[in-house]
C-alpha cells in the first residue's frame, strides 16, 4: 500500500511539473491587445473643377519668377516725343509754331498692391521749338506673367511750357526810337489727360527693364503778353502803344492782345529702368 502511494505521489508530480510550463508558456503566447483602427478621413473629395484649379495653382507655383510681394515702385525713363499743341482747335493762341518733335525724359513713384498701382509721374518733353513738362497722378492694372508684366495706365495732370524758342513766335516790331524789342514772355499752360501701354521685365524681385508708348490730349491756355517797355524801363504812351501793335504782325497782335487756347495732343514712346521694393 505505501508502495502504491509512493508511486502515485511520484506520478503527480511529474504531471504538475509538465503541465506548469505549459501553462506559463500559454499564457506568454497570449494575443497582443487589438490595435485601434486609422479614423476615418474627413477630406472631402474634390470636384473636377477643383482639381482643374489645383492643377493650375501648380502651374502657376511651378513658373513664378521668384519676384514675391511689390510695395514701392521707382522708375526712370528717357524716349522721344511729338507734341502738337493746337492740333484740334485754336483761338488767338498766338504760335507760328505749335509742334515740335524731340526727346523726353522723367521719373516716376508710387505704390502697388497686387496688380493695382498707383503714383506721380514728371516729364520733361525738350523739343525744338519748346519744352513742355506734364506733372501726373496715374493709375495702373498689371497682369503679371512670370517674369514678364504687361500694364494699361491712366493719368491727367498739369502742364506747362518751359520755354519758346524764337522760331515758335513772330518777331516784334522796333520800340519806338528804333530800339529792338525783347522777345515776349509767352506763358501756356493747362491740363493733360492720357493713356499708357506697356511691359516690364523682371530680372528679380529689385529691378526690371520695360517699354512703354502714351497717348495725351493737350487743353492749354495762353494769358495776355504784356506789352515792352521802352528804353530804360519806361512804359510806352497809349500813342506809342498803338504804333507798336499796329507794326506787329497778326500772330504778335494776338500775343499781346488777346488770351489764346488750344486743344492738341501728344505722342511719345519711351524706355524705363524699374526698382521695386
Amino acid at each position: 500500500m505505501r508502495s502504491f502511494l509512493a508511486y502515485a505521489c511520484g506520478g503527480l508530480s511529474g504531471l504538475v511539473l509538465l503541465v506548469l510550463p505549459r501553462a506559463a508558456h500559454a499564457q506568454d503566447l497570449s494575443p497582443p491587445p487589438p490595435v485601434d483602427p486609422p479614423p476615418a478621413s474627413t477630406e472631402t473629395p474634390k470636384t473636377p473643377e477643383q482639381e482643374a484649379t489645383a492643377k493650375e495653382l501648380d502651374k502657376g507655383e511651378k513658373q513664378d519668377s521668384g519676384r514675391g510681394l511689390e510695395f514701392v515702385y521707382l522708375n526712370a525713363e528717357a524716349g522721344g516725343s511729338y507734341i502738337n499743341m493746337s492740333q484740334f482747335s485754336s483761338t488767338t493762341f498766338g504760335l507760328t509754331h505749335s509742334s515740335s518733335s524731340g526727346g523726353m525724359f522723367g521719373a516716376a513713384a508710387g505704390l502697388r498692391l497686387f496688380i493695382f498701382t498707383i503714383g506721380a509721374r514728371a516729364r520733361l518733353h525738350e523739343l525744338s521749338a519748346f519744352n513742355l513738362w506734364q506733372v501726373d497722378g496715374e493709375a495702373g492694372i498689371h497682369i503679371p506673367a512670370g517674369h514678364w508684366d504687361p500694364y494699361l495706365t491712366l493719368h491727367a495732370g498739369y502742364s506747362f511750357v518751359g520755354t519758346l524758342s524764337a522760331s515758335a513766335l513772330e518777331a516784334p516790331p522796333a520800340l519806338p526810337g528804333g530800339s529792338a524789342a525783347p522777345s515776349p514772355n509767352v506763358a501756356v499752360h493747362g491740363v493733360n489727360a492720357g493713356v499708357s501701354i506697356g511691359f516690364d521685365y523682371y530680372f528679380n524681385h529689385f529691378i526690371s527693364l520695360g517699354v512703354d508708348a502714351t497717348a495725351d490730349a493737350l487743353f492749354l491756355q495762353r494769358p495776355p503778353v504784356a506789352l515792352p517797355t521802352g528804353p530804360g524801363g519806361v512804359a510806352l504812351t497809349p500813342a506809342q502803344q498803338m504804333a507798336f501793335l499796329a507794326a506787329a504782325g497778326p500772330t504778335a497782335q494776338q500775343l499781346y492782345n488777346q488770351s489764346g487756347d488750344s486743344v492738341g495732343f501728344g505722342l511719345s514712346g519711351s524706355g524705363h529702368l524699374g526698382i521695386h521694393f
